[in-house]
């Protein structure tokens, strides 16, 4: 069968593109790299992930970039902890 326009064999999985537009919702590129390659996910040619290879795989899927002092729709379990004063 034939690739889909646009797609070939190498491309990243829908599941991993919504992964990214998630993350990019409250985290800067070096974060998603590093909880990608913690979960063991890997890019389409089968490489780990890095802070410019997340940058370049958000423009390719026209995912915006997160902004510092943005706000989140989620807390941290450190800011959770703070709020709720508790260790």
């Amino acid at each position: 069968p034939k690739n889909k326009v646009g797609r070939n064999k190498n491309a990243a999985s829908p599941e991993t593109v919504e992964l990214v537009r998630e993350l990019a919702q409250g985290w800067p590129d070096r974060y998603i790299a590093q909880i990608l390659n913690r979960i063991g996910s890997r890019t389409g040619w089968g490489n780990g992930w890095s802070e410019t290879r997340v940058k370049s795989f958000r423009g390719q899927h026209g995912i915006q970039v997160f902004a510092a002092g943005s706000v989140r729709a989620w807390m941290t379990m450190e800011e959770v902890a703070k709020e709720l004063e508790v260790n």
